[in-house]
C-alpha cells in the first residue's frame, strides 16, 4: 500500500482490505484468519493519509461501499478458487471503464484456474514475464463482471484451454510455471 500511495497523484487513495482481527466465520473451510501483524508499514509515514484500510471479509463486503471507482486493483487474499472468483467479481463491480486488474500468485492452480476462465470467456488478460502476476485490462467492467458470474465457477474441472493460455504482449505465457507444492 506504502509504494502505491507515494506514487499517487495528490488526490489518490489507496484502499485495503484486511480481514479483522478475530478473522471472519466462512462457509465450509471454516473461519479466514488473518496474518498477525504488529505496526503497519505506512503507519507514521506522510503517505498514510492516502491509505484506508478496510477491516471486512472481501466475501461478505459490499464493494461498493469503498467508493471508486478505481483504477487500478491488486487481487492477493484467500487463494482457493471460488475466493479468487468471488474477489473479481467484487472488483470488477468497482473497477473504472480501462481499469486494471493484477492477480498475485498466479502460479498457484486455484488462482490460475479462475484467472484462466476468464482468459477462456475473452478477457484481455496475460501474464507478466519473470512475476507471479497476471495482469487484465477491463474496457467494460461490468460487462466483463456478468461473463465471468456466468462461467463456471467449479473447483473440480480442470484448466480451461490449454496451460500457458495467456498470450504474450510485452508480458509472457505463464506455461507450466506452477510452484512445486502450490495447491
Amino acid at each position: 500500500a506504502l509504494n502505491l500511495a507515494v506514487n499517487l497523484p495528490a488526490d489518490g487513495m489507496v484502499v485495503t482490505i484486511d480481514l479483522p482481527p478475530e478473522g471472519s466465520p466462512r462457509g465450509p473451510t471454516g473461519t479466514a484468519l488473518p496474518t498477525d501483524y504488529g505496526a503497519r508499514v505506512y503507519d507514521g509515514h506522510p503517505a498514510a493519509a492516502r491509505i484506508r484500510q478496510v477491516l471486512a471479509d472481501s466475501a461478505t463486503l459490499d464493494w461498493q461501499s469503498l467508493g471508486g471507482p478505481f483504477d487500478l486493483a491488486i487481487i492477493d487474499g484467500d487463494h482457493s478458487s471460488p475466493m479468487v472468483a468471488s474477489d473479481t467479481r467484487g472488483v470488477l463491480s468497482v473497477l473504472a471503464p480501462g481499469g486494471i486488474v493484477l492477480w498475485h500468485d498466479y502460479e498457484w492452480r486455484t488462482v490460475a484456474r479462475v484467472v484462466d476462465r476468464a482468459v477462456a470467456a475473452r478477457q484481455r488478460i496475460a501474464w507478466i514475464a519473470g512475476t507471479r502476476f497476471a495482469i487484465g485490462i477491463f474496457p467494460d467492467p461490468a460487462h466483463s463482471a456478468g461473463e465471468l458470474a456466468n462461467s463456471s465457477t467449479s473447483t473440480s474441472r480442470a484448466l480451461v484451454g490449454p496451460a500457458g493460455s495467456l498470450r504474450q504482449s510485452a508480458i509472457s505465457p505463464m506455461g507450466n510455471r506452477y510452484r512445486p507444492g502450490a495447491p
